[in-house]
């Protein structure tokens, strides 16, 4: 147990490592960031200032010692006091960023927002305080001034774009300054102005370009508005000036377009400048300009949508630019002045569009009714009022009905005259106003006017064309009608004709006037015949003349098929074609082919007939046409449908088959011709016929093509060289294009061909035996037959050389194998023991742009044949018989272990394995033991048929049934030169074969003396055998030898097996 102290030693120890590492752990929460410090320094330059300070901006040391991002988000806070003393003033460009005044006040400052809201001793505002340059990146924010400031400088607030919303100017404010706070475009909310009594001006560009919303109200103190003070701010709804105003200067106003409605003018206003409230277009309605006014400025209510304006009622009011105040006022229809004053203005308004619409309010009475109407002098009779002030034309108003007129060519009409003559001009709702009655009177009736067709197009034809017009009347004898003709050319036009004649006439070209800026008019005037005085001028009527020159009829005529020598055809003109002549234009080279030569026609009467070009479409030939028809897998060159050959020349086509093809037939005009690599036309004089077609080789093609290669030889040219490589790899790529497949031709053609590629300088096959392996002599029978590996494409590449070298390397070492191909090996063998292993691989090697890229090869398409030398300790021991396999162990694309057993396939060479081949991977010798057996044959000499006894080495042959011969009696099997008969109960130890022997019988049964022994016959392997005494201890010795030799050699197997 320990002991209590140590427990609280080691308590305290972790604490105090707890609070050691606290400082890291909260850095970590933390991140990297660098953590403000307190600047202890002085933040701010200071002045003197009304019994305070100035502040006039940041120290260079506080700026120094803020990071590049603090520097781009600096807070300006202004303190009620700093350094003991209230804080009273702001300088001259304390904090701007425009031109600013201090050279560390660089690129990477800026200031982002401005709290003035401890400012509570703050009086004044310098100027360029906050002069911007940053915009709407600087300063953001609502800007809230303090409720002391007396004064803000000009320039203040500039370019402070980024300040939004309201903007309250306090009550204790007595001065503003020019362009205090001009862009501020973000002050999107209301704005209100001081209403201190000393604040009484809104200086030159004040809140110009501010964003100002909502309804404007000037409070009573304002008495004067300065130039540009409020242009293009966006107020909107009424304006309401105070009475107190007495001026407001130039451009004040402008652009403001959410103003609407009728501006209410200060009743003391004196003077209007120029562009006062210019491009306001939201004003309308009647404007009622107060008698006050002295002076109204150019182009004051330009582009508004005012309708009615009343001048003044002051003769020393001043219309500035000739009353251009009022030019471009779309909506205007009247500019009423008091009648008294008509003239006096009239004198004034010199501008063109105002001088029309200058009127003064006049009762017209119409003579005899008692009726009347209030009108405006110099305006129509139809402009009336409403209740809001706006003068404009009622197009429903009619003038009283006068009494029709009973004499035929008079109309009974009303006039502001009266002299009693017809020729007087009566009124219409349209006339303007020239008087004060209106007389009912008679006058000529107009006449009627028919206007003849109004559009004449026409080519020239050599006769007259009328334009006509034709006016009418009752009183035609009282009455002379004048028709005055104009023709404007190019807007610029002159009298042609001034007389009775109602018609005017054209013929020629030059009497064209048609189109946007050309045309004839005619204006129609009546006179009284006996007064000469003109009663009746019409409006004016059109015509559009075009008479053009006259098209000529032109049909070339010509060859147009050409031989090239003979250059352009002769050209002439069609029976029935317009006179004059045709050429072909100049500088034209005839070309072969067919294509557009152009010709000009120029008329015999040019002033009225046009000169026309055009072209005729001629084929210059060189050539005849070869149509070529390609069937089947194949090209022909020159390729195309049709091939044009030179006239008089030779022209050769080659043919050429597509990989695996060849050329089955040529048909020229209709006729078949011999096979061949190509054909010649020679001296082509006509269009001739040619079709190749193209078949799949066969076997016998692909072995003749392979028999007829040409050999790669010492003393070849560089040219024969290539020709000879070029034709050996086209027959590998025919041949590996072939539908048949490799099976398609015999193995000597194949290995024929695989031998030509072997002599290619740039096909290399190479046997790389590891040094672990060579003793065994393994050996692959014809190495060039790995190049079934060489694909179509490849030996393509080869061809056109973007292959430089193909190699196959075979390389044969000691085995490998993974894990799943061992142990998929060791249940292939079964009964059979493993041998020798060997792991073989075929790589592919590639050098394209000088660069070799391999890839092992897994399979070939075409079996290759291996030998494998029985090593010394694989061969069999005697009395054994030892039969040889090898094991493929290949791995297949899905993973699976394939094990293949390959037998011998030359079985007469018995020391070898030769087996065929056509996987790399790991292959194994592996045999099988078993008894030696041997062949026990019997001959019979004749005496019938015994059969042969096959046994293994060491068992005994079976006795067979005793053979009968004829006259003889059998005496026993003998081995060939043998004395005694076999013994069956003798072991096999190698082939034997036995023969029956057989003896005569004799005559009689017992021999005579002296006879001898009967002689013994036994065919070739038989022999006489003395009978000289008992053989058996002889044999019983020789068993036991044998016997004993057996046993030896059994013991030895087994004790080298275990060696093994």
């Amino acid at each position: 147990m320990k002991h209590p102290t140590a427990k609280r030693i080691g308590a305290l120890l972790l604490t105090l490592a707890l609070v050691f590492s606290l400082p890291g752990l909260m850095g970590l929460a933390q991140g990297d960031a660098p953590q403000p410090t307190v600047f202890e320094g002085d933040i701010f330059i200071t002045s003197g200032y009304g019994g305070g300070l100035s502040i006039d901006g940041f120290t260079r040391e506080y700026i120094a010692s803020l990071n590049d991002a603090q520097k781009a988000d600096i807070a300006v806070s202004i303190p009620a006091t700093y350094k003991g003393k209230p804080v009273t003033a702001l300088g001259e460009k304390a904090f701007a960023t425009f031109i600013p005044k201090y050279d560390y006040y660089d690129s990477t400052v800026n200031f982002t927002s401005l709290d003035l809201s401890g400012a509570q001793n703050l009086t004044a505002i310098s100027n360029y305080a906050f002069y911007s340059s940053r915009g709407a990146n600087g300063f953001t924010g609502v800007l809230r001034l303090p409720p002391n400031v007396q004064s803000i400088g000009s320039c203040a607030f500039q370019n402070c774009a980024g300040f939004s919303g309201d903007l309250t100017l306090p009550d204790s404010l007595t001065a503003l300054s020019n362009s205090s706070f001009d862009g501020c475009s973000g002050l999107n909310g209301a704005l209100r102005l001081s209403t201190n009594p000393s604040f009484t001006a809104i200086p030159q560009q004040a809140f110009n370009n501010c964003g100002f919303t909502g309804t404007l109200t000037l409070p009573a103190n304002i008495t004067s508005i300065g130039p540009k003070a409020f242009s293009n701010t966006r107020f909107s709804g009424a304006l309401n000036l105070p009475d107190t105003i007495h001026a407001i200067k130039s451009a004040a106003f402008s652009d403001c377009t959410g103003f609407t409605g009728v501006p209410r003018l200060p009743s003391g206003l004196a003077v209007l400048e120029s562009q006062t409230f210019q491009g306001c277009s939201g004003l309308s309605g009647a404007l009622v300009l107060p008698d006050t006014l002295t002076s109204i400025g150019s182009q004051c209510f330009y582009g508004t949508a005012l309708e009615t304006v009343y001048l003044p009622d002051n003769p020393d009011t001043v219309l500035v630019n000739g009353g251009s105040a009022f030019n471009s006022c779309g909506k205007l229809t009247a500019l009423v002045s008091p009648a008294a004053l008509y003239e006096n203005y009239k004198a004034k308004v010199t501008a063109s569009t105002p001088k029309k619409l200058l009127a003064y309010p006049v009762t017209v009475t119409f003579e005899g009714t008692g009726a009347a109407i209030e009108r405006l002098y110099n305006l129509p009779l139809n402009y009336v009022r409403n209740a809001q002030g706006v003068w404009s034309a009622d197009s429903g108003y009619a003038l009283p009905e006068v009494t029709s007129s009973t004499q035929p060519g008079f109309d009974h009409v009303w006039s502001f005259t009266d002299t009693g003559l017809p020729t007087q001009a009566g009124v219409s709702p349209a006339s303007k106003v020239t008087g004060s009655v209106l007389h009912a009177v008679n006058i000529y009736s107009a006449p009627v006017i028919t206007q003849g067709e109004p559009t004449l197009h026409k080519e020239y034809d050599g006769t007259q064309s009328l334009l006509s017009i034709t006016a009418t009347h009752p009183l035609a004898d009282q009455l002379l009608i004048y028709y005055d003709w104009h023709k404007v050319n190019h807007y610029q036009g002159g009298r042609v004709q001034w007389s009775t004649s109602n018609t005017y006439a054209v013929q020629e070209i030059e009497d064209s006037a048609g189109g946007e800026d050309s045309w004839y008019q005619v204006t129609v005037y009546a006179y009284d015949r006996a007064t000469q005085k003109q009663f009746f001028k019409s409006g004016e009527y059109y015509f559009d003349v075009e008479i053009t020159h006259r098209t000529p009829t032109v049909n070339p005529s010509c060859e147009t098929t050409v031989f090239i020598g003979d250059g352009l055809p002769d050209l002439s003109l069609s029976p029935g074609d317009s006179q004059g002549t045709i050429a072909w234009d100049p500088e034209q080279t005839p070309a072969l082919g067919q294509a557009a030569y152009s010709w000009t026609f120029t008329p015999a009467d040019p002033a009225h007939d046009l000169t026309v070009t055009g072209a005729v479409t001629l084929q210059f030939i060189d050539t005849q046409p070869i149509s070529v028809t390609v069937q089947g897998n194949g090209a022909v060159t020159p390729a195309g449908a049709a091939v044009d050959a030179p006239i008089g020349q030779d022209m050769t086509f080659t043919f050429t088959p597509q990989a695996g093809h060849k050329v089955a037939g040529i048909t020229v005009d209709g006729a078949a011709q011999p096979a061949a690599s190509g054909y010649t036309f020679y001296n082509v004089r006509k269009p001739h016929a040619l079709t190749v077609e193209f078949a799949p080789l066969a076997a016998d093609d692909a072995e003749d093509m392979i028999a007829s290669l040409p050999s790669i030889a010492d003393a070849q040219t560089p040219q024969e060289a290539a020709q000879a490589a070029d034709a050996i790899l086209a027959a590998k790529e025919h041949y590996e294009a072939m539908p048949a497949g490799q099976d398609s031709i015999s193995p000597a053609a194949r290995t024929a061909l695989h031998e030509a590629l072997a002599t290619l300088p740039q096909v290399q096959v190479s046997v790389h035996l590891d040094p672990a392996v060579q003793a065994d002599r393994v050996s692959i029978a014809n190495p060039s037959d790995l190049l079934s590996a060489m694909t179509q494409q490849e030996a393509q590449a080869l061809r056109d050389g973007s292959i430089e070298k193909f190699e196959l390397v075979l390389a044969l070492g000691p085995a490998a194998p993974s894990a799943q191909e061992a142990q998929a090996l060791i249940q292939a063998l079964k009964d059979q023991q493993p041998g020798r292993q060997y792991g073989i691989t075929l790589e592919k090697q590639i050098t394209s742009g000088g660069v070799t890229q391999g890839q092992v090869l897994s399979a070939l398409p075409a079996p290759i044949h291996l030998a494998f030398p029985i090593p010394e300790e694989l061969k069999a021991p005697v009395p054994l018989h030892r039969s040889y396999c090898v094991l493929r162990a290949h791995t297949n694309a899905d993973g699976a272990v394939q094990i293949d057993q390959l037998s011998d396939s030359t079985p007469l060479a018995p020391d070898v394995i030769t087996i065929a081949t056509d996987r790399f991977s790991t292959y194994m010798l592996a045999y099988q033991d078993a008894p030696e057996r041997y062949a026990v044959t019997f001959e019979t000499d004749g005496a019938g048929t015994v059969p042969a006894q096959t046994l293994a080495y060491g068992e005994k042959a079976a006795l067979p049934a005793q053979p009968e011969k004829a006259g003889f009696r059998f005496i026993g099997w003998f081995a060939a030169g043998a004395d005694s008969p076999w013994d069956f109960d003798t072991p096999i130890t190698g082939p034997i074969t036995l023969c029956a022997r057989f003896i005569p019988i004799p005559a009689e049964a017992t021999a005579s003396p002296g006879a001898g022994s009967p002689q013994a016959t036994g065919g070739t392997c038989g022999q006489t055998t003395p009978a000289t005494g008992d053989s058996a201890p002889y044999l019983l010795f020789i068993a036991l030898c044998l016997g004993s030799a057996l046993i030896l050699s059994i013991a030895l197997g087994l004790r080298y097996r275990r060696g093994r």
